[in-house]
């Protein structure tokens, strides 16, 4: 039965497995990626491999805990910045911030992701989601007049997950016919547009029930 790292040098042995593992899904894919192949990229025995991960799934499970928790945090570090911005300059900022997440460490996750799309991990969707819904309230916290916009929940799934996915697929065609620039500008504007015209509407309702 795979033991958990207890030991500095244990811990060390579990992150390069998780590590090449991102590698290999990134360069082979899920199917064609090995125990083998991720215990050459790691540098270790395959028999270390199985002293702390039942299977490859096993190990995909621990890579898709990495990517979800270093995404919830990168979220959450950002946070406090996006409660002071306008809803145009808090999606620039967050789509900055996840197009650099993706790209580091020369694209790895962006090429991780590509591959590894068709995986479904419940608890990893749930983590994301409630770091987004925490975001959310946050920024209506410090923006109140807001909170009176029509069915919040939809349009902010719509515009953070819909955002994330336009983003990946940009970064990952190799000839986009955009810059990133002018897509991140399209979604943010979008929001904001959105927003004002919704705003504007309920004035304009509020204004007509008043005079009636």
């Amino acid at each position: 039965m795979p033991r958990s790292p207890k030991q500095q040098r244990s811990k060390a042995t579990v992150d390069a497995i998780i590590k090449a593992g991102f590698i290999c899904v990134a360069d082979k894919g899920l199917a064609a990626t090995t125990t083998r192949h991720i215990a050459k990229v790691a540098g270790v025995g395959v028999g270390s491999i199985y002293e702390y991960f039942e299977d490859k799934e096993a190990i995909y499970l621990a890579m898709s805990e990495v990517f979800t928790e270093d995404l919830a945090q990168m979220i959450t570090d950002i946070t406090p910045r996006l409660t002071e911005e306008t809803i145009a300059n808090a999606l620039r900022i967050l789509l900055e911030n996840l197009k650099a997440f993706l790209q580091k460490e020369d694209g790895l996750y962006l090429r991780y992701g590509r591959k590894a799309a068709s995986l479904e991990y419940k608890e990893s969707q749930r983590i994301i989601n409630n770091v987004l819904i925490e975001l959310l309230m946050q920024y209506l916290l410090k923006h109140p007049e807001l909170a009176s916009l029509k069915n919040i929940p939809g349009v902010s799934y719509f515009l953070m997950h819909g955002g994330s996915y336009a983003i990946m697929s940009h970064l990952l065609d190799p000839a986009p016919t955009i810059t990133f620039d002018e897509l991140a500008e399209a979604i943010a504007t979008m929001a904001e547009s959105y927003a004002k015209q919704q705003l504007a509407n309920e004035a304009a309702n509020n204004s007509a029930q008043t005079s009636s």
